[in-house]
């Protein structure tokens, strides 16, 4: 992780973190398989596509969730 400091950066070590342990743990457990087939908001169909999470050396592909119904910038919606 990358900090600012000063107008300088410094790396610093983020194992005590809490935030960035609770980030990791959910994309570890982030499931492969989604379950919501519906948009919420307009009842269209989602479609999942699979974004990219990257840290360190750890790489994370998970399936969200974008309605192309909500997402063609009518509602201004862009992820359920």
């Amino acid at each position: 992780m990358l900090i600012g400091v000063n107008a300088r950066a410094r790396y610093v070590d983020d194992i005590d973190n809490p935030l960035i342990r609770d980030i990791i743990n959910f994309l570890n457990s982030a499931q492969a398989d989604p379950a919501a087939k519906t948009c919420p908001h307009c009842g269209f169909d989602l479609e999942y596509r699979n974004w990219k999470f990257i840290y360190r050396e750890e790489t994370w592909t998970i399936p969200l969730p974008v309605c192309a119904q909500c997402y063609s910038g009518s509602t201004g919606r862009t992820l359920v």
